[in-house]
């Protein structure tokens, strides 16, 4: 990828695990700081990362996941950008927003990240019962972080209790189902 791009994501602390995941900065926007995946962000609050398959340099924080979006425009933009003439921030023109304005239950996917109920519903049918466990017990993790994030900042809506409670549900059944009632 480019040296002159700039990876960052939220700073530990100022936003749930699920979305901390690396961004890519659009060098080309006028006023603030935006991702190629065209979310706003405080510079106060991200810290700078390595590009995706990088390791950190020295003042940088190690990398979550990539923004999905963001690596597949800025792959797009500087693969086959040079031979089209497009300058990178000119490859995307999605409507822009910030992480305050995602409402509830869409938070996943417009950081990049697979919608967890759909990836847990699609795997029952393709993967191994332990694996299927793991996906819900990943997915109780990042809602349990996001709570404890959230609440302390008088943040946490109904919707996400309730998405807690009944990932926490499917989790006890899943282990129940996996492991034998005969052992809990």
């Amino acid at each position: 990828m480019d040296a002159k791009m700039r990876w960052f994501q939220y700073r530990n602390g100022v936003a749930g695990q699920r979305h901390r995941v690396a961004h890519c900065e659009d060098q080309s926007a006028e006023e603030g700081m935006w991702s190629w995946c065209r979310h706003e962000f405080s510079p106060t609050e991200v810290e700078e990362v390595a590009e995706p398959g990088a390791a950190p340099e020295a003042e940088q924080a190690i990398p979550g996941a990539p923004c999905v979006p963001c690596l597949m425009l800025v792959m797009g933009a500087t693969a086959d950008g040079a031979a089209s003439g497009t300058e990178l921030g000119e490859a995307h023109d999605a409507p822009t927003s910030s992480w305050g304005d995602v409402p509830d239950g869409s938070a996943a996917e417009s950081s990049g990240t697979v919608g967890m109920a759909t990836a847990t519903g699609e795997a029952a049918e393709e993967c191994p019962p332990k694996t299927v466990l793991a996906i819900s017990m990943l997915k109780a993790q990042w809602l349990l972080d996001d709570a404890a994030h959230d609440i302390s900042g008088g943040r946490y809506s109904t919707a996400q209790a309730i998405e807690l409670m009944e990932t926490l549900e499917e989790l006890t059944r899943l282990m129940r189902e996996t492991i034998g009632d005969a052992h809990l």
